[in-house]
């Protein structure tokens, strides 16, 4: 099964993203959760299951610094996944 990975921003750390990723972010975190909201709902129509992974802005930062990246939206999921890969090794590794 296929899990679809979303960025999860808490609202004290919008302005800190929308200040990293500019004015492809909504203008505002209620916005932003519309946004987010709507994916879900293609996602879950189309039979997908989705996953929030919580993100901080520093981390996301220094991701991008060390990838050479730009930040946009796709950066922002592209994080989460890369979060979530990393939580899912881990708690592999815990197990064994």
């Amino acid at each position: 099964m296929t899990i679809e990975v979303l960025p999860l921003i808490a609202s004290s750390d919008y302005d800190d993203f929308r200040t990293v990723v500019g004015s492809e972010m909504p203008a505002t975190y209620d916005h932003w959760c519309a946004l987010v909201a709507s994916q879900i709902r293609i996602f879950a129509q189309a039979g997908r299951t989705t996953k929030q992974v919580p993100i901080r802005p520093t981390p996301f930062v220094n991701f991008l610094s060390a990838k050479a990246a730009v930040a946009d939206l796709m950066m922002l999921r592209t994080y989460a996944i890369e979060i979530e890969a990393r939580e899912g090794i881990e708690r592999q590794l815990s197990v064994v």
